[in-house]
């Protein structure tokens, strides 16, 4: 009770025994708003202190609260922010607000995280045939990128691009594809039966090699093959690390930490440190198998005829799985048998991370930048289709596209790692580095994909404070942020700070 008292106590004197008006209140929010979008946090601090000390409408509380809280978790105010909002949920159940608080919770002391569930519902298909035409008849492969996912198909020597889910081109290839892989930056890597070519030149640019597979390209944007004899991490051009490996890889696979080897000979997945090659464990199957995927918190999915079982959990579908790829939280399973890959959302019970980075207004539109990962900080791709967005929780028609950015690595830290997930930072050499996209050796940069939303809105004002959602509306679950805007912010007025 001690810590709720002097809250309702400041609710009360913002409300009774105010210096500045509403009015005034208002425009030193909206200048910490501006402020904040433009990434000068402590200022936009300073100028919330301001506003807290103004009469402030009762509706209006609670959203000058989250924004106040937002911005001290941008300035390492972790602990302040929680106490505010805990304090302010005694009095409201708004959910946006609850889900910032429940944000501070579990992203701020991810380490204790456990996997119990799986849900699967299936999205879209796509045919390898339209009437006498023939796009693809034996894939093999898959990788996704934004919201394209790239196909290969071996027996035709084809890349197939699907945009939206639909074949938008086909590349010829002067050899068998066998695997594929794409970085951070989009630079798509094909894997022959010996070599390792790049879509931009369809060139070797790896040679020498025996039926290699291409397991992922991890943070540090180094490329990771698995071959008949060994285990390759190729790094700007040469070779950085190699592991004569003491079987043949059927299949192999990467998350943020571990090189997974499915051996032929003995039915277990050998399960290796992606940094050091270290063997760490080796994972005894149950079923006979052949291809297989990681989830990003390290569990198994696989398929045994016509079921999928991800972790503990087992699903029925209505396909002939030959192989399966994974790019959380999209499953794709390649089925020969009717010539049709189907995309599935098969999601843990572990929560997305969204957060608006930014937000700018024209005359006529409103568009948010827009940061979207998984539990660990990896990059979350083909969201188009389930990201929404609500103004005054009314959905609006909206136009949403990706856009690249550059991140610049760093061993800096803040006191708290929601601060760091917020700031956007990629940690490396330090523990955080598993939950911000880093890792724990330097590198240079790796590439960030960003969702840009963009919205006509409301140019009358029938409320002085409107509220935004982004929504990321997946498997039956809502993972949101939301931010607000003024009239003083899409106009660009000036805060009246009174005499």
């Amino acid at each position: 009770m001690r810590k709720i008292l002097p809250l309702i106590f400041l609710l009360i004197s913002v409300i009774s025994f105010s210096i500045l008006t509403e009015e005034q209140s208002r425009a030193f929010l909206s200048e910490a708003i501006k402020l904040w979008s433009e990434g000068k946090y402590a200022e936009a601090s300073l100028k919330m202190d301001d506003a807290m000390t103004g009469s402030i409408s009762a509706r209006e509380i609670p959203w000058f609260w989250y924004v106040k809280a937002k911005i001290d978790i941008y300035n390492d105010q972790v602990d302040a922010a929680r106490e505010n909002l805990k304090t302010l949920l005694t009095i409201t159940n708004i959910p946006e607000i609850m889900e910032l608080y429940k944000k501070i919770e579990v992203f701020n002391s991810p380490e204790n995280f456990e996997v119990k569930d799986y849900k699967l519902k299936f999205v879209n298909s796509v045919s390898g045939k339209e009437g006498l035409t023939e796009y693809f008849y034996s894939p093999v492969g898959l990788a996704v990128y934004g919201e394209k996912v790239y196909v290969i198909d071996k027996k035709n020597k084809r890349l197939i691009v699907l945009d939206d889910f639909k074949i938008s081109n086909i590349i010829k290839l002067p050899y068998n594809p066998r695997s594929i892989a794409v970085d951070s930056f989009g630079k798509v890597f094909i894997s022959s039966e010996d070599s390792i070519y790049t879509l931009e030149d369809q060139k070797p640019i790896y040679t020498g090699l025996k039926s290699p597979i291409i397991a992922g390209v991890d943070r540090a944007n180094r490329l990771v093959v698995v071959d008949a004899s060994k285990i390759y991490i190729f790094s700007d051009g040469v070779i950085e690390k190699n592991l004569p490996l003491p079987t043949i890889a059927l299949d192999c696979d990467i998350n943020y930490e571990n090189l997974y080897i499915l051996d032929a000979f003995s039915n277990q997945i050998l399960v290796y440190n992606l940094y050091t090659l270290e063997l760490k464990d080796k994972i005894k199957l149950k079923d006979k198998i052949w291809s297989f995927e990681v989830t990003p918190a390290g569990q198994l999915i696989y398929f045994d005829g016509n079921k999928i079982i991800a972790g503990e959990s087992e699903f029925k579908i209505n396909s002939s799985p030959m192989f399966i790829e994974y790019s959380y939280p999209h499953l794709f399973v390649i089925d020969w048998k009717s010539d049709m890959i189907n995309w599935y959302l098969l999601k843990d019970d572990l929560p997305i991370f969204v957060k608006v980075e930014s937000f700018e207004t024209s005359d006529a539109t409103l568009t948010a930048h827009v940061c979207l990962e998984d539990y660990f900080g990896d990059d979350i791709y083909l969201a188009k289709d389930f990201l929404n967005i609500y103004e005054e929780d009314v959905r609006e028609f909206a136009q949403i596209e990706g856009e690249q950015d550059t991140i610049y690595p760093t061993t800096e830290i803040s006191k708290s790692l929601l601060t760091d997930r917020f700031l956007g930072k990629v940690i490396v050499k330090n523990d955080r580095w598993k939950f911000t996209g880093g890792a724990p050796i330097e590198f240079e940069k790796r590439g960030k994909f960003k969702w840009k939303i963009t919205y006509n809105y409301a140019k009358i004002f029938p409320l002085p404070l409107v509220k935004v959602s982004v929504k990321f509306e997946v498997a039956d679950e809502k993972f949101t942020d939301i931010f607000v805007y003024t009239e003083e912010v899409v106009n660009g007025g000036e805060a009246n700070k009174g005499d």
